[in-house]
């Protein structure tokens, strides 16, 4: 002879593990109610490109420098070899 506690949980069990084999999925929760994000700006416009620079002119050196005496010894050993 079965109980009747042994009758309701065998009764009980296949039900109960019937709820856990599908559970349900959780519902997402409402979106606030406020002002939408600002948008981001758009690409800045790039700078104008710049024309190339000429090169500079060599003026050779300044009067009075050593530069310019270094200059003026070679000139004159040229000057005097030919």
């Amino acid at each position: 002879m079965i109980s009747t506690a042994e009758a309701l949980e065998t009764a009980l069990a296949p039900a109960a593990e019937a709820s856990k084999a599908t559970p349900k999925a959780t519902a997402a929760k409402a979106a606030r109610n406020v002002a939408p994000k600002k948008a981001k700006s758009g690409k800045k416009a790039s700078p104008a490109k710049k024309a190339p620079k000429s090169a500079k002119k060599a003026t050779g050196a300044r009067d009075g420098s050593k530069a310019a005496t270094i200059l003026d010894l070679i000139c004159l050993e040229v000057l005097s070899q030919s």
